[in-house]
């Protein structure tokens, strides 16, 4: 916690908050400055510590990020933003925000989950109005695929299809040149379960989320 509030997040100020999160979060572990994270399966989960561009308060983000599919950076996917905190309201807040966020998590920060309960975490995202990306769809796919269970791919590839199939090709699908292709090269990559996991195993090393806490997916 600070002992004497700075106008502006310097250095010693982000390490500060990055290991208050940590200790309210308490399944959590620093994977680096501003962010906690820990890993279920594939997927990375966790809070980024966002700095406002003035750097007088800070937004904590809560996100989960799919090792199943390289990418140069985390992405801040199933994104919950918690509270706006000032830098000098730090200490009275932090721990209640983390406990909101907590609470919404789509995919929780504790224990180990089964397939069925990741699979809800992403639908009850689905539920929200206000979907612009695809992103989350294939995130889940690709992670139905890496677990290997033909059950659940299909029942994934089905929904995506039924869910999906009315979106504006023009603006989701045209790099594809249509929703169908699109479709069909997802439905590729999700039945090709070794290679998801090859993925995973190199991503894991690229971005060194090894010493990460890892939970395991119960099958």
């Amino acid at each position: 916690m600070f002992e004497e509030v700075n106008k502006q997040f310097i250095t010693k100020d982000r390490k500060i908050i990055t290991n208050d999160w940590r200790e309210a979060l308490g399944a959590l572990k620093i994977y680096k400055t501003l962010y906690v994270n820990n890993r279920v399966g594939p997927l990375v989960v966790g809070i980024y510590l966002k700095i406002a561009s003035s750097r007088d308060y800070y937004i904590p983000i809560y996100h989960v990020h799919n090792l199943c599919r390289k990418f140069p950076q985390l992405i801040l996917s199933l994104s919950i933003k918690g509270k706006m905190i000032p830098i000098e309201k730090h200490n009275e807040m932090y721990r209640q925000v983390a406990e909101e966020l907590a609470e919404q998590a789509f995919i929780s920060f504790d224990d180990n989950l089964s397939i069925d309960e990741i699979i809800a975490g992403y639908e009850r995202y689905f539920i929200s109005p206000n979907l612009t990306s695809t992103v989350e769809y294939e995130d889940l796919a690709l992670f139905c695929g890496w677990t290997k269970d033909a059950k659940k791919i299909e029942y994934i590839l089905n929904l995506i299809y039924n869910e999906l199939k009315t979106w504006s090709e023009k603006r989701y699908f045209s790099e594809y040149k249509g929703f169908e292709n699109w479709f069909k090269n997802l439905e590729k990559k999700v039945w090709n379960s070794d290679e998801l996991h090859s993925v995973v195993e190199s991503e894991l090393k690229e971005h060194k989320f090894l010493k990460l806490p890892e939970r395991k997916i119960l099958f």
